[in-house]
């Protein structure tokens, strides 16, 4: 394991896995890069990539302000998307959502990718996070149900 930075909190750092071990000289030359390899990440730039995502990056306190599942449905889910965020907050998973409705997984897959897309999160996790930190900091007694 090569420490780029380290701190307090954090420590950056490679892992490097050989087949076989390593020879002495293979060994020195490591020894060699590793420095400038850590100077160069100290003192790295923001790359594009990562300077788009910190752009596009939402604030998780508007996200927070506006439960998914409110009776005012800032989403503006459809009823079928409604329903399965209700029951997939209520920690149900996508196959069981599929059981609980009746209808199939592709059709559950659909449903998952608009709502996505509506409450602008990436991925399962994400809109996981958002449906039960809605719910347990929201007032429970705004939900509508479907």
């Amino acid at each position: 394991m090569l420490v780029l930075a380290s701190g307090p909190v954090n420590r950056d750092h490679i892992e490097l896995h050989f087949h076989e071990p390593i020879s002495a000289r293979v060994h020195a030359t490591l020894a060699a890069v590793v420095p400038t390899m850590a100077r160069t990440w100290a003192t790295r730039q923001i790359g594009v990539v990562a300077r788009e995502a910190a752009h596009q990056r939402r604030d998780p306190a508007s996200d927070e302000a506006t439960p998914i599942l409110g009776a005012a449905n800032p989403a503006r889910l459809s009823r079928a998307e409604y329903r399965v965020c209700l029951l997939l907050s209520r920690g149900l998973s996508a196959q069981g959502v599929a059981e609980e409705l009746g209808i199939s997984d592709p059709t559950v897959r659909s449903h998952l990718r608009n709502i996505y897309a509506k409450t602008q999160t990436g991925n399962l996790a994400e809109l996981l996070f958002r449906l039960i930190g809605t719910q347990k900091n929201g007032n429970p007694g705004s939900l509508r149900y479907a």
